[in-house]
C-alpha cells in the first residue's frame, strides 16, 4: 500500500526508465566473507522453466533475497503478451522445504486496486456508471450511526475522485481507518473486526481532510468504497463480480481475495514474513497474533484495495488483457484514455508523471507496487511491449522497492536475445467454474446474514459456482433420521467436519453447523463434483442469537406469526398478515441461540437453559417459552408489551449477546 519515493519518480521521468546501477558499498574483507559463507551455505532454490538468457533476472531476484533476507520470491515477465519466464525462489513456509513454484499465490497488496478500477471503468464502458456522479449516491443504504454529523463535501466525492485519489481523505493526515477495525466494530456494538460496510457508516461521520478533487492524497479507503460501488450496481458481491466477470473469462481461476489467518492459506499460497506480533483484531483466539495474520490489520475488509491473492503469470494475463496485448481487450480505447488521463490536480501541472485511475502512468510505463506486512510487490507495463511482476512475502528496511525497480528495468535496456516461446501452455489449464466462497463475510448467521454462529444452527453461504442445480432437500435425501450431508454433487466441511445441507444453489448454499468445533476461527471449504473451493475462514461463538426476518417496503420485519399461523404484518402489504395489539400471543424464530445437536432429525421440542429476554419497542415483553422446535429452528413465544402504533424494533439477548434488532408492526 505504500507508494514509490518522490526521489524515485523524478529519476524514472528523467531517466526514460533507464536508470544508472546502484553503487555497491564496499564492506570490510571479513564482512564479505562471513556474507559470502552464509550465502553458500543457504542458497535460493530457483523453480521454473530454465531461460538461459534471461538469467540475469534471477540473479536480481536472488540477490534481493538473499540481501534483505526475504524467505520466498516470484518473478514473471511477458513479451507482447507470450509468458518467456516465470520463476519461483525460496521456500513457501519460513524454514521448510517446499519450494516457492512460479504459480505459488502471494498476497498483492495494492497491485489489488487495478482490478477495482478497471472493473469500474469496464462498468463505464457498460453506460451503468457515471465517473463524475457522487460516489455516495450509489450506496443510499449506508448512513452514519445516528446522531453523525455528515460532511456537505461529502456529496462532492466523484467516483473519478476516489479513481485518482483525491476524494478528501488523507492518510497522512487522519488514521486510514481499514487500521481501525476493531475501534469501528466497537463504535458500531458488532464483533470486531469491522466489514467494509461499516468502515464506510463510520467515515461518513468523520469530516474529510481537504475538498475533493483539489489535490491528491493516497486514499486506501477511497478503493474500499469503489468496492461497493460495484456491489450496488451489478447485484453481485465486489469479489464474485471481478472473479467471474473479469478473470474467469481471461481463464485465471486462482486468483481471490484472501484470509487474514494463518488458518485461511490457500493451497499453494505463501507464508508472510514479518517481525513480531501485534494485538489481534479478532474477537476470539489469542490477544497477540503475528502482524501479517491478523496482529495487524484484517485482510477481508480490504478486497478492492489490497486483499487480492494470485501468482505472478496469472496477474500479468490481467495485465496483458486490459489493452489487448493477450485476450480481452477489457477496456475500450475511450477507457483506457480515461485510465491514462493526466488529472486536473495543481500536483501535475507540467509534470511528465502523475496517477491515473488505479496505476502511476509515466512517460514509458504504467506501474504500481504494494505493501503490507509480510508482502512487497511490483508489477510494470512498457510501453515497448513488456510487462512484469515481482512478488515478494517479507517488506525489509530499508525498502529494497527503488533498487528493485532500478535494475529491472537496466536488464530490460541491455537484453537484446528475447525467447519468443510462450510458457502459458505449460501451466496446467484451469477450470473456472471451481466453486468459490465469498471472501469477506461469506459464511455467516443463516438468520442475520451476520458474522458468527453457533454449532448446531443455521448458516449460509455465499459465493459462485457452489452448485449446478437450485433446490431444497427433500425426503429422498434423508437416510433415517440423519440429515443429508450431500445435494446434487456438492458437500461441505466446516473444520474439517461434513455438515448437513438443506439448500442448494449457484450463489448460496444452505447448512447446519457441526457440533464439536471449539469457538472460534473455522475453516470452510465447499467441494462441487470433486472440486474444491478451498478454505475460507468463518466465526463459530457460543452464543450468536438471530430472528428470521422478511423484507416488505423496505425494511425487514420478524418472521412472527399468531397462534393460528397467520403472520404479524401489515396486511397491504403482506396479504393475509394482520399487524399485533398489545396483549396478543406470537411467536418468533430464529437460530444461532447456543450449540445444539447437528446432523439428525428430532421427534421433540427442545427448551433452552433459559428464557431469552425480549424487548419491543424498549418494553420488555413477557417471555413464555424459547427453545428448539425443529432441526437448529428456535421458537420464541411470548405476549406484546403495551408499546404505541407503527413499526417498533424487536431486541432480542440470549447469553448476554444481543441479536440484531429488526422491526414488528403494531396497531392498537
Amino acid at each position: 500500500m505504500l507508494r514509490f519515493s518522490t526521489f524515485v519518480i523524478y529519476l524514472r521521468t528523467r531517466c526514460a526508465g533507464i536508470l544508472a546501477p546502484v553503487p555497491i558499498l564496499k564492506l570490510p574483507v571479513t564482512l564479505l566473507t562471513l556474507a559470502a559463507g552464509i550465502m553458500a551455505a543457504q542458497p535460493v532454490s530457483i523453480s521454473g522453466p530454465s531461460v538461459p538468457e534471461l538469467a540475469a533476472y534471477d540473479d536480481v531476484i536472488t540477490g534481493i533475497m538473499a540481501r534483505y533476507s526475504v524467505p520466498a520470491a516470484q518473478f514473471a515477465i511477458t513479451r507482447n503478451g507470450k509468458l518467456i519466464f516465470a520463476h519461483g525462489y525460496g521456500t513457501t513456509d519460513i524454514g521448510g522445504q517446499t519450494a516457492v513454484q512460479p504459480d505459488s499465490l502471494f498476497r498483492l497488496a495494492s497491485l489489488s486496486k487495478q482490478l477495482t478500477a478497471v472493473a469500474i471503468l469496464q462498468l463505464w464502458d457498460q453506460g451503468k456508471i457515471d465517473l463524475d456522479r457522487p460516489a455516495f449516491a450509489y450506496m443510499p443504504d449506508l448512513q452514519p450511526l445516528p446522531g453523525g454529523q455528515q460532511d456537505s463535501r461529502l456529496s462532492r466525492v466523484t467516483i473519478r475522485n476516489l479513481l485518482q485519489h483525491s476524494g478528501g481523505w488523507d492518510e497522512g493526515v487522519s488514521p486510514d481507518p481499514l487500521d481501525q477495525t476493531v475501534e469501528i466494530a466497537n463504535q458500531f456494538g458488532k464483533i470486531p473486526p469491522a466489514s467494509s460496510s461499516d468502515i464506510i457508516r463510520a467515515m461518513l461521520g468523520r469530516r474529510l481532510n481537504y475538498d475533493p478533487g483539489s489535490r491528491f492524497a493516497y486514499s486506501n479507503f477511497g478503493y474500499l468504497v469503489l468496492g461497493r460501488v460495484i456491489e450496488r450496481l451489478t447485484g453481485m458481491n465486489y469479489e464474485q463480480y471481478v472473479r467471474t466477470k473479469i478473470l474467469a473469462p481471461l481463464g485465471i481461476e486462482r486468483m481471490r481475495t484472501g484470509n487474514t489467518l494463518a488458518a485461511g492459506r490457500i493451497a499453494g499460497e505463501v507464508a508472510y514474513s514479518s517481525p513480531g506480533n501485534g494485538q489481534t483484531v479478532f474477537a476470539f483466539g489469542p490477544a497477540s497474533l503475528p502482524i501479517p495474520y491478523g496482529g495487524g490489520f484484517y485482510l477481508e475488509c480490504m478486497d478492492a484495495n489490497a486483499g487480492w491473492v494470485a501468482s505472478a503469470p496469472d496477474l500479468l494475463k490481467f495485465w496483458n488483457a486490459i489493452d489487448g496485448r493477450l485476450g480481452g481487450p477489457l477496456l475500450s480505447a475511450a477507457a483506457i484514455a480515461q485510465l491514462t488521463a493526466r488529472p486536473s490536480l495543481p500536483e501535475y501541472s507540467g509534470s511528465v508523471y502523475w496517477y491515473g485511475m488505479g496505476f502511476h502512468i509515466s512517460p514509458d510505463s504504467w506501474w504500481h507496487d504494494g505493501y503490507l506486512d509480510g508482502t512487497r510487490t511490483l508489477a510494470v507495463r512498457s510501453n515497448s511491449g513488456f510487462d512484469w511482476v515481482a512478488l515478494f512475502d517479507k517488506v525489509s528496511d530499508p525498502d529494497f522497492s527503488a533498487e528493485l525497480d532500478a535494475k529491472l528495468w537496466t536488464i530490460l535496456s541491455q537484453t537484446s536475445n528475447w525467447p519468443t516461446n510462450d510458457l502459458y501452455p505449460s501451466f496446467a489449464t484451469p477450470n473456472v467454474s471451481r466453486p468459490a466462497i465469498q471472501t469477506q463475510d461469506g459464511v455467516v448467521n443463516g438468520a442475520s446474514f451476520q458474522r458468527g454462529f453457533a454449532a448446531g444452527s443455521w448458516v449460509t453461504i455465499f459465493g459462485s459456482y457452489l452448485s449446478s442445480t437450485t433446490r431444497s432437500w427433500t425426503g429422498a435425501d434423508f437416510s433415517g433420521s440423519s440429515l443429508p450431508i450431500a445435494l446434487d454433487g456438492v458437500s461441505v466441511t466446516m473444520g474439517g467436519k461434513p455438515v448437513a445441507i438443506a439448500y442448494v444453489s449457484p450463489g448460496q448454499i444452505n447448512v447446519q453447523a457441526p457440533s464439536g468445533l471449539v469457538p472460534g476461527a473455522v475453516a470452510v471449504e465447499v467441494f462441487r463434483d470433486g472440486m474444491s473451493s478451498g478454505p475460507a475462514l468463518a466465526q463459530l461463538s457460543q452464543f450468536a442469537p438471530a430472528l428470521f426476518g422478511y423484507a416488505a417496503g423496505g425494511s425487514v420485519y420478524a418472521a412472527a406469526v399468531f397462534p393460528d399461523g397467520a403472520l404479524v404484518g401489515d396486511p397491504a402489504r403482506v396479504p393475509g398478515a394482520r399487524l399485533a395489539r398489545p396483549g396478543d400471543q406470537i411467536s418468533l424464530y430464529g437460530s444461532n441461540f447456543e450449540a445444539s445437536q447437528a446432523g439428525l432429525m428430532f421427534s421433540r421440542a427442545q427448551p433452552l437453559g433459559s428464557l431469552a429476554s425480549v424487548k419491543i419497542g424498549g418494553v420488555t415483553a413477557s417471555v413464555q417459552y424459547a427453545g428448539l422446535t425443529g432441526v437448529g429452528l428456535y421458537q420464541v413465544n411470548l405476549l406484546v408489551p403495551n408499546v404505541p402504533d407503527g413499526d417498533q424494533v424487536v431486541s432480542l439477548a440470549y447469553g448476554g449477546v444481543a441479536a440484531p434488532g429488526i422491526l414488528i408492526g403494531i396497531r392498537h
